[in-house]
């Protein structure tokens, strides 16, 4: 609850149940972050599929701040700082996407030859700048509504 909030209640069991799927769903992805750099360090995990496996913790802040943004869209305020960064990390996802494909399409001296696409770097540097704009508009957004 934040301090500023219009409704003093006490936390509900639905909110306990959030946090605490909210909790297991990082500690899960904790442990696939590190399963894919431990399979990477140890051979069990191919390189030629480790970009694939990067984009996949990167669609969790895609639906995350896509739902943010639609319960906030049923208020008169729109936080579209959190549409931003939703899109900023749908073009992360893109960018390891493009690499995977770029890498499959090269064979088997893509890492020799450091194949990538053009789409990554421009997927990867206009992610970055939109999670960045998204937060920074968040954070202006909250400050201006949200403080006491």
């Amino acid at each position: 609850m934040l301090p500023a909030s219009p409704t003093p209640r006490a936390p509900s069991q639905r909110s306990a149940n959030a946090a605490s799927w909210q909790i297991g769903l990082v500690l899960f992805l904790i442990v696939f972050t590190l399963a894919v750099g431990v399979g990477l360090l140890t051979n069990v995990v191919r390189p030629d599929r480790a970009h694939l496996l990067f984009a996949i913790p990167c669609l969790l802040p895609v639906v995350w701040y896509a739902v943010g943004f639609r319960r906030r869209s049923a208020d008169t305020q729109k936080d579209f700082g959190l549409l931003l960064s939703s899109l900023g990390w749908l073009l992360i996802a893109c960018s390891f996407l493009f690499k995977h494909i770029a890498v499959q399409r090269a064979g088997a001296d893509a890492y020799a030859a450091q194949a990538s696409s053009p789409a990554t770097l421009v997927c990867a540097a206009t992610g970055v700048l939109l999670i960045m704009a998204g937060a920074v508009y968040s954070w202006q957004f909250w400050t201006r509504n949200y403080q006491s």
